[in-house]
């Protein structure tokens, strides 16, 4: 019996130095050309690889990290989280939304082989100097909303450390269950920020949504990914808060349609996948985990053909 493909996406981490040249010279290529591993990009991976070029400019290694990115990209590059959304729950398609850019040109999402194209250009370029001055202003409300986010999550553990001093909260951070505290918030975390998905019909779209958040399961995993930071920050004392934990648990509510996950972030994202991801049969891997995996993976399918 043949076994299916292993579907995988990718952390920027992945790419970072000598890992890069282990994922190069690992057995990856050939088993994405026999079809063996397939690969899918999610755009803020395709994006954070882009955005090296701030440190390392225009002949910096971040080109041949894209390059090599979109030699293995044999799945397909998937939608934005905004346009998943809008595909799940505006346009009510819930479990059957489309995932993946299309491809052929679509009016709002453009197509998979246009981003390609443009990619595979700069990667040979690496003349991002114009588009990188444009995008200032964006990268600076970006920059400022995680270290919002980043400021919440902070008065959230101050909370805690308050009501503790105080004795408001007598019982251990240890006894703290994350099981109880999404059972308890799924819903109405949902609905609040349902406004990021639809402004003008946030109530009636967060009514259909509560109902039955299995069938936006995208929504729903961000939703979860939302909560579990919330809690990280209030239970976790001993770990620090992660700016980037947003873009953590975005990547990985990517895994609804992915086996591993390969990062080689050990602190937030990877509390993160234990608790969430881990329990659904997921795996996250090393880079260097993950190369002997291939290896392995190789030598079975040689065998047997």
């Amino acid at each position: 019996v043949q076994s299916l493909p292993m579907r995988v996406i990718f952390d920027r981490s992945a790419f970072h130095g000598d890992r890069f040249r282990v994922l190069r010279d690992s057995a990856l290529m050939h088993l994405v050309r026999r079809n063996e591993v397939q690969v899918y990009h999610t755009q803020l991976f395709l994006e954070e690889t882009i955005t090296s070029y701030e440190s390392q400019g225009a002949t910096g290694e971040w080109r041949d990290h894209l390059r090599f990115a979109l030699d293995i990209c044999n799945g397909g590059i998937f939608l934005r989280p905004s346009q998943l959304w809008h595909e799940e729950i505006v346009r009510g398609r819930r479990t059957s939304a489309m995932r993946l850019l299309p491809t052929r040109r679509h009016r709002d999402y453009g197509s998979s082989p246009d981003l390609v194209r443009e990619l595979r250009q700069l990667s040979k370029t690496g003349d991002l100097s114009a588009e990188y001055r444009d995008s200032m202003q964006e990268r600076a409300e970006l920059f400022q909303k995680k270290k919002a986010q980043r400021a919440i999550a902070g008065d959230m553990r101050r909370d805690i450390e308050n009501a503790l001093r105080d004795r408001r909260l007598t019982v251990p951070l240890s006894t703290a269950k994350f099981e109880d505290t999404i059972s308890q918030a799924l819903i109405e975390t949902g609905k609040q920020i349902m406004r990021q998905v639809d402004a003008r019909r946030a109530v009636a779209l967060g009514e259909m949504w509560a109902k039955r958040p299995a069938d936006f399961p995208f929504y729903t995993a961000f939703v979860e990914g939302l909560i579990y930071h919330q809690f990280h920050a209030m239970f976790e004392h001993n770990k620090k808060i992660d700016v980037n934990a947003q873009a953590d648990y975005e990547q990985l509510a990517y895994l609804l349609w992915a086996d591993v996950f390969v990062s080689n972030d050990a602190k937030f994202q990877r509390d993160a996948f234990d608790t969430l991801w881990k329990p659904r049969g997921k795996h996250m891997e090393t880079v260097e985990s993950f190369a002997s995996l291939l290896a392995t993976r190789s030598a079975e399918t040689s065998s047997a053909g």
